[in-house]
């Protein structure tokens, strides 16, 4: 009976015991290499969204084409679930950069607060209808690609013509017409309205000024717009471990464009981004040809 006894004990203190060697992964425990993939998005973030703002456009113009095309050649583990979470992604992504980015233009004085809410009570508007018509052309890439590379080659064309041409003199019905089509393709693909808008406000402002002013429409745009598509996501659907790199990378940015503007060549800066918007289309036009 002792024996039984001690025997027991003996077995009961061996239970406790925790067997030597390595920690074996589980489901429970991923390796830590998994949560840093998208690491390198918070420098790359803060350069998009820096400028970006120096040229008054919309931060998603890039966001959106790295989402689309470039994350696909990093490996399997990069693309996103759908173009539609691309596209949200950078849309909420572009909400916080240039929410950062009218903090500082604001503090700055380079904001024309008046003339930025008569846009957006045109350019909201504009934006939920895209936004709701979003899921639609996502569910096509091939036409999702197409249009993409007109605007982005529509783009780089604008912005290497803006030395060459003054802005039109216009009027508030053209413009108006002409800031609702920019929102509509703000909502539905999350650039538009910044490219529409800021030749208008420069037409009788400095650039810097212009830029501020278009950052503000931008910034609410963008937020109209990005609320109504992550509405029609399933949470899980959003990259939550991608953002959480980008947007503190574009808020970042939003904070160096304001102190930058002004100090630097204007003209250099949209010819650098028209070149790069160039090559943006032509990536999403061959790819819209070849599949």
């Amino acid at each position: 009976m002792l024996a039984w006894r001690w025997t027991s004990v003996a077995a009961a203190a061996n239970a406790f015991v925790v067997p030597a060697g390595p920690p074996r992964l589980t489901l429970r425990s991923p390796p830590a290499a998994a949560v840093a993939d998208y690491s390198f998005m918070l420098p790359a973030s803060t350069a998009v969204a820096t400028c970006c703002q120096l040229c008054g456009i919309g931060g998603a113009a890039l966001f959106s084409p790295i989402f689309l095309l470039v994350f696909p050649l990093l490996g399997p583990d990069y693309p996103l679930d759908s173009a539609a979470a691309a596209v949200a992604s950078a849309l909420l992504t572009e909400t916080f950069g240039f929410a950062s980015g009218l903090v500082g233009y604001a503090r700055r004085d380079l904001v024309d607060w008046a003339v930025a809410r008569e846009i957006l009570a045109v350019a909201v508007t504009g934006a939920l209808v895209g936004a709701v018509c979003a899921p639609s052309l996502a569910g096509d890439a091939q036409l999702l690609r197409a249009v993409y590379a007109l605007l982005m080659l529509s783009l780089a064309t604008d912005l290497a013509r803006r030395d060459c041409v003054a802005p039109p003199p216009g009027d508030k019905l053209t413009d108006g017409a002409a800031t609702a089509g920019g929102a509509f393709l703000t909502g539905l693909l999350g650039v538009g309205v910044g490219e529409v808008v800021l030749p208008q406000i420069s037409r009788d402002r400095p650039l810097p000024q212009a830029a501020g002013t278009s950052v503000a429409v931008v910034a609410g745009t963008a937020a109209a717009a990005a609320v109504t598509q992550l509405a029609e996501l399933d949470a899980s659907e959003v990259p939550w471990e991608l953002v959480r790199y980008t947007i503190p990378g574009v808020i970042l940015g939003g904070q160096i464009a304001p102190r930058l503007a002004g100090r630097l060549d204007d003209r250099q800066i949209e010819r650098a981004a028209a070149a790069l918007f160039a090559v943006v289309g032509a990536a999403f036009a061959l790819k819209a040809a070849t599949g």
